[in-house]
């Protein structure tokens, strides 16, 4: 995990620093962003269809990597 501090240039709370992820974002995390920006509960049943999609089309581009 590549990470890096940056210093809050924030007057007010001068003594915290911020934590900003380099990494390129998952679909598991960009689904988990979209679904707090619209303001839904984490519904576990909906989380579990997305995972499972994206399980298989994960399987569907390693099969069709394979000779």
């Amino acid at each position: 995990r590549i990470s890096r501090q940056y210093v809050n240039k924030d007057t007010t709370d001068s003594n915290t620093t911020q934590q900003i992820a380099l990494e390129p974002p998952t679909p598991e995390k960009l689904f988990q962003n979209i679904w707090e920006k619209q303001g839904y509960n984490a519904d576990d049943a909906v989380l579990k269809d997305f995972l499972s999609l994206v399980q298989e089309a994960q399987k569907h581009l390693e099969n069709d990597a394979t000779p």
